[in-house]
């Protein structure tokens, strides 16, 4: 799950506070690391990935046929 950014209800927010906001920057670096975590398990296993994606709408689940 994808925590929401802490720039909701902001009162200080403003054009190009990104760069300069240190909770903004502390929340970018947690999501830059989250996201390196997923990408490097997408690495080590996509064929779970795969399989799992599929599962989930169903496409790997067969239905037994009408006799």
């Amino acid at each position: 799950m994808i925590s929401s950014s802490c720039c909701k209800d902001c009162p200080d927010r403003e054009v190009g506070c990104h760069s300069k906001c240190e909770a903004y920057l502390k929340y970018r670096a947690k999501q830059d690391l989250i996201n390196a975590m997923k990408l490097k398990r997408e690495q080590k296993f996509p064929a779970h990935l795969k399989f799992q994606k599929e599962s989930d709408f169903g496409k790997s689940i067969r239905k037994p046929k009408p006799m």
